[in-house]
């Protein structure tokens, strides 16, 4: 999808362009990525999130900290967003990590948001906040979610589920159909 390599048989298309059409920078330059293992780097918060955006202000940057709830955890931080983090975050948790992740995205303003296990390594709290963050910012552009496990607090802004197996499309549709027809969706969804 971010043309890292092309497909071998078929085509994706975004609306109606093939992406083999456009270049693969160009076509990035519409996407955000936050991938299950966030990439980030040894530099400070701030810096962290401007890796999103360069030509940021500082004021877009803390904005985006605060909507990915990023300043949830800084403000505890005697240097706040101006703390080094060491190489890959290791001084955070796994929910800190996903939220700067997800405020460099934001600050992007993507046009496509591709979300990767964006909860496999956090905990319900930190969960919870990356879905408030994404309600409002989803509007308005695609964003496609990438999972093993959907959580039900998802489905509050999910219109469309697709799910596949070993690399083909089992069935497509809303939670409600999918729930009623789909066995394996139905294993997908823990229980209320």
């Amino acid at each position: 999808l971010m043309r890292l390599y092309d497909a071998s048989s078929g085509e994706i298309r975004l609306d109606t362009l093939n992406i083999r059409d456009v270049t693969g920078s160009s076509l990035r330059q519409q996407m955000a990525l936050v991938a299950q293992d966030a990439a980030l780097f040894d530099d400070t918060i701030f810096g962290n999130i401007r890796y999103g955006r360069w030509e940021a202000t500082a004021d877009e940057i803390r904005d985006a900290a605060r909507r990915a709830h990023v300043s949830d955890f800084t403000d505890t931080f005697p240097e706040g967003l101006l703390t080094r983090i060491g190489e890959h975050g290791k001084q955070l948790s796994g929910g800190q990590r996903q939220r700067i992740a997800l405020a460099r995205a934001m600050l992007r303003h993507p046009q496509l948001l591709i979300l990767d296990e964006p909860t496999s390594a956090i905990d319900a709290q930190s969960e919870h906040l990356l879905v408030q963050s994404l309600k409002s910012f989803v509007r308005g552009r695609t964003t496609l979610i990438i999972t093993h496990a959907l959580h039900r607090d998802w489905l509050s802004f999910i219109d469309r589920i697709v799910v596949m197996d070993r690399g083909r499309i089992l069935a497509c549709g809303t939670h409600e159909e999918l729930i009623s027809t789909c066995p394996l969706y139905q294993q997908l969804i823990p229980p209320t």
